[in-house]
């Protein structure tokens, strides 16, 4: 875009992802000029919702476990796994869409990994625990 600013300390925001072109000129007191040229890469902010637990107990509300979040769809890679408390692996994805159910599962405290490849190439690492309630 064609933003300009005369703050001291500029600040812009970027509404959408890639490589931009950005300058810098300055002028002093004594009207002397000089700038500076920079590509940039920027990247989406990552807006995920994981919750702590879930019912799978088909009453519509909670019965799967997953995260949910904003633009999952433009992840060029996507891995989700889930872990028992003796480290069994008991559900991997790596559909965005896909959540466990928790079938046979019993009531307990389950570890999750997800890792995350966005559109541009940055990776992300999230973890936490759930609780499945029977």
């Amino acid at each position: 875009d064609t933003t300009t600013s005369v703050d001291e300390s500029p600040v812009h925001s970027f509404y959408d992802p890639g490589m931009y072109e950005v300058w810098l000129t300055v002028e002093d007191d004594n009207q002397c000029i000089d700038s500076v040229q920079k590509q940039i890469k920027v990247y989406y902010d990552y807006i995920l919702h994981v919750p702590t637990a879930f019912t799978p107990n088909d009453d519509g509300n909670n019965d799967s476990f997953g995260p949910s979040g904003w633009r999952m769809e433009k992840y060029k890679a996507y891995q989700f796994i889930i872990y028992n408390q003796w480290g069994d692996k008991v559900f991997e994805t790596n559909d965005v869409l896909e959540q466990w159910g928790g079938i046979g599962a019993p009531t307990d405290v389950y570890s999750w990994v997800l890792l995350i490849t966005d559109e541009l190439g940055a990776v992300r690492k999230e973890n936490g625990l759930v609780i499945l309630i029977r």
